[in-house]
Formats: structure tokens, C-alpha cells, sequence
């Protein structure tokens, strides 16, 4: 029971911590990288501590599934960042790979909703898109965390954490499946080269596009869901990455996973810098490599099974 409380608090302390820090790092390099000074690394937690102090302003055309939205969403997410091992301990709620695309796609599903309640054009636009690219998306993630499964010979998501026998040269199952995992989560965290997080132009905008009539708390709350997505994602593919090392101990995973998804943070604002957004239509093409990379990973751990 003490390792369990433990390891809840551990994991609670960088639910917590981690993900406004990530952002933090992520948008100063990228203000160094545009020769810019820039906010700094802990600009985000003042920021978000700001708009929990503001008032809404809410439209009177909205209902109570806009006001009731981000924390539904936040609640998927934070189940979500505890039954997965993104941080390089087991998770303290043991789920499979069912349950954690479940999860995504119920809080994609709160912010869509939201996005239509509220009568724009530009709400529903990047609504609709986002449930358009979803399509690829969770496929993608059901065959790269299928392939981990079954090459680790169990469903749960912890035996990411866990390699079996401590093996590694996986026949690229694992590096194939965390890339598969890479290209979904730049849909899934609204990074280039699918969208410009710091674009103003609303008709180009996906997840964006759904934030604009966010104010105040709520507005803090859609910040930090977006935060906590991107830390469990990136944290979730370190652990393939470690896995195909065949690093087994918790004190090397959790100091591999922290520099790894930092060294992912930074890879993205560089990407934020130097790539530019795809055409709409190009964007299926882009996430069709993800769905054929995770396919490969599955034909391939099953082979070795």
C-alpha cells in the first residue's frame, strides 16, 4: 500500500508540474530559435494562474454543454495520465490500449461538442476537421499501442514500463510504432506541420479554432488539457523508445523518459519554426505514413511472436 500511495504522488506531482513546464520550455525555444526574446520557461504557470483569477465572458447563445465541456475533458485526461506509464513507473490504475484511445477520443468529443454549441461558423469548422483527421488518427494509435502489446505479450498498458525479459533489438517494432505515435500526436496536440499553434487566421485553424469563444477559467482549463495531452503522448512514446533500449530500471526509465520528451519538446519547436503548415488536403497523405508505420510494427512484433 505505501509503494502504491508513493507512486500516486509521484505521479500526481508531475501531472501537476510537468505539463505547463513543457510548454514553458517549448515556447522559449521557440521564441530563440525566431531570435526573439521571448516568455519565460515559467511564463505558463503564471499565465494560467491569471485566467483562473479572470471572469467568463460567455455567450448568451451558449448551453451548459459549453460551460460543462472543458472540465469533462479535463476529467478524460487526467484518468487518462493515470493509467498510462508515460512517466516511466507503472501507472497507479492499470488500463489497456481499448481504454486509453477511449479516452482521447471522449475528450476530442467534449471539445467538439462544445465547439458547436456555441453557433459559429469558425467553432464548427474546426470541429468538423478535427473529427475528419480523428479518423486516421485513431487507428494509428490502436496498431502502434497493438504492436507494443503484442510484442511485450500483454494487453496493459504498464508493460510498456516493463520489457519482457529485458530484451531489446525489436525488429523495429518499437521504433516503428513510436514514429506512428509521433505523427498521431501532432494531430492530436495541434503542432505543424498539421496546425499552426500561432496562427490568427481562423480558417486555418483545427483545434484552434474551438478555443476562441474560451474565456477565464475555462480558457485555463482548455490550456492545460492541450499541456497534459502533449506530456502524456510524447512521455508515452519515450517508453517505446526505452523499451527497444531495453532499460528496465524505474530510476534510468523516469530520468530517460523526463530527457527524452524533453529533447521531443524542443524537435517541435523547431518543427513550430522551420516547417510550414500543410494544406488540408495534404494532411491525409501526412497521416497515412503514421497508419502504415503502426501496420508494419504489428506484421512484425507478430512475426517474432
Amino acid at each position: 500500500m505505501s509503494i502504491y500511495l508513493v507512486r500516486m504522488a509521484i505521479v500526481t506531482c508531475e501531472i501537476v508540474l510537468l505539463p505547463l513546464l513543457l510548454i514553458g520550455i517549448l515556447r522559449a525555444t521557440r521564441s530563440r530559435l525566431q531570435k526573439r526574446k521571448g516568455p519565460r520557461i515559467f511564463q505558463p504557470f503564471y499565465d494560467f494562474m491569471r485566467l483562473t483569477r479572470k471572469s467568463a465572458v460567455v455567450s448568451e447563445e451558449t448551453g451548459p454543454l459549453f460551460r460543462g465541456a472543458p472540465a469533462a475533458s479535463l476529467a478524460a485526461l487526467l484518468i487518462l495520465a493515470l493509467v498510462t506509464p508515460w512517466s516511466g513507473l507503472a501507472a497507479p490504475i492499470s488500463g489497456d490500449l481499448v481504454l486509453f484511445v477511449f479516452l482521447l477520443a471522449a475528450a476530442r468529443m467534449a471539445s467538439g461538442l462544445a465547439a458547436l454549441d456555441t453557433g459559429t461558423a469558425f467553432g464548427g469548422l474546426g470541429a468538423s476537421r478535427e473529427s475528419a483527421l480523428s479518423i486516421l488518427v485513431e487507428p494509428t494509435l490502436v496498431l502502434a499501442l497493438a504492436a507494443g502489446a503484442i510484442y511485450e505479450g500483454n494487453l496493459t498498458l504498464n508493460a510498456l514500463c516493463q520489457p519482457a525479459n529485458g530484451r531489446g533489438g525489436s525488429a523495429y517494432v518499437m521504433p516503428l510504432a513510436a514514429a506512428a505515435i509521433w505523427l498521431a500526436a501532432a494531430v492530436e496536440t495541434s503542432r505543424m506541420p498539421v496546425e499552426d499553434p500561432t496562427t490568427h487566421l481562423e480558417l486555418t485553424m483545427i483545434h484552434e479554432a474551438q478555443m476562441l469563444e474560451y474565456s477565464g477559467p475555462r480558457l485555463a482549463l482548455v490550456e492545460y488539457q492541450s499541456a497534459l495531452k502533449l506530456t502524456v503522448l510524447y512521455g508515452l512514446i519515450s517508453q517505446f523508445i526505452l523499451n527497444e533500449m531495453a532499460i528496465k530500471s524505474s530510476i534510468a526509465r523516469v530520468s530517460g523518459t523526463f530527457g527524452l520528451t524533453i529533447a521531443m519538446v524542443v524537435a517541435a519547436a523547431v518543427m513550430d519554426v522551420f516547417l510550414v503548415r500543410l494544406h488540408w488536403r495534404k494532411l491525409p497523405d501526412l497521416l497515412t505514413f503514421g497508419l502504415a508505420f503502426s501496420l508494419v510494427a504489428c506484421l512484425l512484433a507478430a512475426l517474432r511472436g
